[in-house]
């Protein structure tokens, strides 16, 4: 039986704005209503047909339900764990100034662990949101450009160090301000997503993506 309703919802679910801890509460309410409206709508037998016609939509759905439970909460919506709940701690990755360490927590939270050698400083960034919008910010700012996010401010600046960009970031918890070179901002933009790409660390990204409701 087709479910044209709800396949036309969870297509416009698929809309950037719902990615990434980017989606507004309103934006969330709005595809919980049309879900409602969905289902009201569809002509099912019974419960038992309306089952059959979810079952290779739950994955979205899901994430949908722990979006909404992140904006209204500020929680991710536990999951049976993806790995032992036990503290876990990964092997460095280094580049250039920069070093990465990724650990998982008793709590099941992925951290990282952000060393700036040059610096002297140690950045802590975890939960998965924060991971995640500093990741995007890395690999979309560019010279000229601006980053507003939930977590992080970002710029580029094209008109400084005798006419090479410069680029800033600042969490905006702590408002520290770090002023990087084009040359170091590369080098940590590839360090940061050859680090998420690390095989022993994809089960624990894509569970922690469900638990939050990335879609």
């Amino acid at each position: 039986m087709a479910f044209n309703n709800l396949g036309r919802l969870l297509s416009l679910s698929r809309h950037q704005d719902l990615r990434r801890g980017a989606a507004s509460p309103k934006a969330v309410v709005f595809a919980g209503r049309n879900l409602y409206v969905a289902v009201r709508d569809e002509v099912l037998s019974d419960i038992v047909a309306l089952n059959r016609s979810l079952a290779p939509l739950l994955g979205t759905l899901f994430r949908l339900a722990a979006r909404g439970h992140w904006i209204r909460e500020k929680r991710p919506l536990p999951t049976p764990p993806a790995l032992p709940a036990r503290s876990q701690l990964f092997e460095p990755s280094s580049a250039g100034p920069f070093e990465v360490t990724a650990s998982v927590g008793s709590d099941g939270e992925l951290e990282l662990h952000l060393t700036m050698h040059s610096r002297g400083v140690r950045y802590l960034l975890k939960p998965y949101p924060e991971i995640r919008e500093f990741e995007g910010m890395l690999r979309q700012l560019g010279p000229g450009q601006t980053w507003d996010g939930v977590h992080f401010f970002a710029s580029g600046n094209t008109a400084e160090a005798e006419g090479h960009p410069l680029f800033y970031f600042s969490r905006r918890t702590d408002h520290v301000l770090f002023t990087f070179s084009d040359g170091d901002w590369r080098c940590l933009k590839e360090l940061f997503s050859a680090v998420l790409e690390r095989p022993e660390l994809r089960s624990m990204l894509d569970h922690l993506s469900l638990e939050y409701g990335e879609i």
